[in-house]
């Protein structure tokens, strides 16, 4: 019983179904833009997609989803960066 001939034909092909994208898929390079803290002192900031970002400290850089980077852009004391 254990030789497999009693399993169909179909049980054996193999199709491939999309995978829906995951939280690290998502957040590769081309999704996130990326921002430095240049001000004193510690700053929390929320971005338009609800997104929670928080720059401990003078010089912390942060990945940011693309959909914030025009919204982080104008906060004073955030400059947009290449990579971290």
């Amino acid at each position: 019983m254990c030789c497999g001939n009693s399993r169909s034909p179909r049980a054996q092909t193999t199709s491939f179904q999309p995978v829906a994208p995951t939280a690290t898929s998502v957040r590769s390079t081309s999704y996130v833009a990326y921002f430095q803290y240049t001000g004193r002192t510690a700053l929390a900031v929320i971005g338009p997609s609800g997104a929670r970002y928080r720059f401990a400290e003078p010089g912390a850089r942060l990945s940011v989803d693309l959909r914030d980077r025009a919204a982080l852009a104008a906060v004073p004391g955030l400059v947009q960066v290449r990579g971290l």
